[in-house]
C-alpha cells in the first residue's frame, strides 16, 4: 500500500510487508498514531505505526476483512468480515473484544457522535448501539452495498450499490429511505445512432452525452477486420479498453443495455 502527502498529493512511500495481502480498507485513529488495514487474504488485520510506517502487530481471526472504521474516541475499531459479522477491536490491546452478527457485511461507519454503528451488506442495512451492540434498526434494501458514509451533521446515511450502480440515501435515525442518486454516467441517446453504409453504425451528439461521448463509429469490412472509433471529452469519459491485450479474432457486437438484443 502507498502513502501520499494529503496537502500536495505527492507520493511519499510504499508500505510493503508480507502481512499486507490484497488490502481492502484502512482507517487512522483520531490521534493519528495508528493505521488499521483490512485484507482480503492473509487472515489478519494489520496495525501500522504512522510515524515510522512499520507494522506494529497483526490481529488474527479475519478470514477476509472489508470495510473498517474507528470510534470517535479512538478506543475501538470496527471491521466488516465476509460471511462472519463485524468484529470490534480494542485499540489499546489490539485484540478482538466482541463480534456483531450480520450476514455478508461489506461496509461500516460510526455516527459522528459515537453512539451508533451502521453496517451495510448484501441486501440489508443495520444500525447498532455502540454501547450494548443491540440492533436498533434493520431494513432490507433492494441492492448490495459496498460503500457507506454519513454526513457531518449525522442526519443522513449514504450507501453505494452494485446492480444498479447508484447511491441510496437513508435517514440516520430511522433508516427510512430518503432518495436514490442514479448513476451519473448516462449512455448515449439511442436516437442519435444511424447506419454507416451497410456494415456499421455511427453515433453523433454535438451537445455531448452525460458521459462525454460525442462521436462513435463501429464498422466491419470485407477484409475480416473491424473499426471501433470513440471520441469525447470531459471528466465522466470512461477509460478505453486495453485493446492491445486482445488476441484476434475479435467479435464486435452492439448490445442494447435494456433489451440485451444484439
Amino acid at each position: 500500500m502507498s502513502v501520499v502527502n494529503a496537502a500536495t498529493n505527492a507520493f511519499i512511500t510504499d508500505i510493503v510487508d508480507p502481512s499486507i495481502d490484497a488490502p481492502q480498507g484502512a482507517v487512522v485513529t483520531p490521534d493519528g498514531s495508528k493505521l488499521y488495514v483490512t485484507n482480503a487474504f492473509g487472515g489478519a488485520i494489520v496495525v501500522i505505526d504512522t510515524a515510522t510506517n512499520a507494522v506494529l502487530t497483526t490481529i488474527p481471526g479475519f478470514d477476509s476483512g472489508r470495510g473498517v472504521d474507528v470510534h470517535p474516541s479512538g478506543s475501538l475499531v470496527y471491521v466488516a468480515r465476509d460471511f462472519a459479522g463485524v468484529n470490534v477491536i480494542d485499540t489499546t490491546t489490539d485484540t478482538i473484544v466482541t463480534s456483531i452478527p450480520f450476514s455478508f457485511p461489506t461496509a461500516v461507519r460510526v455516527h459522528p457522535d459515537g453512539t451508533r454503528l451502521y453496517i451495510a451488506g448484501y441486501g440489508s442495512l443495520a444500525m447498532v448501539d455502540t454501547t450494548t451492540y443491540a440492533v436498533l434498526e434493520s431494513v432490507p434494501t433492494p441492492s448490495n452495498h459496498f460503500g457507506l458514509d454519513i454526513n457531518p451533521a449525522g442526519t443522513k446515511v449514504y450507501v453505494t450499490t452494485l446492480g444498479p450502480d447508484q447511491v441510496e440515501v437513508y435517514d440516520a435515525t430511522t433508516l427510512a429511505p430518503i432518495t436514490t442518486i442514479p448513476n451519473a454516467s448516462v449512455p448515449p441517446d439511442d436516437t442519435k445512432w444511424a447506419a454507416a453504409g451497410t456494415k456499421g453504425y455511427k453515433y453523433k451528439d454535438d451537445a455531448g452525452a452525460a458521459d462525454g461521448i460525442d462521436k462513435m463509429l463501429l464498422k466491419s469490412s470485407d477484409q475480416n477486420t473491424a473499426k471501433a472509433l470513440v471520441k469525447g471529452k470531459g471528466p465522466n469519459l470512461p477509460d478505453p479498453p486495453a485493446l492491445d491485450t486482445l488476441a484476434p479474432p475479435i467479435l464486435v457486437q452492439l448490445i442494447n443495455d435494456e433489451t440485451s438484443a444484439c
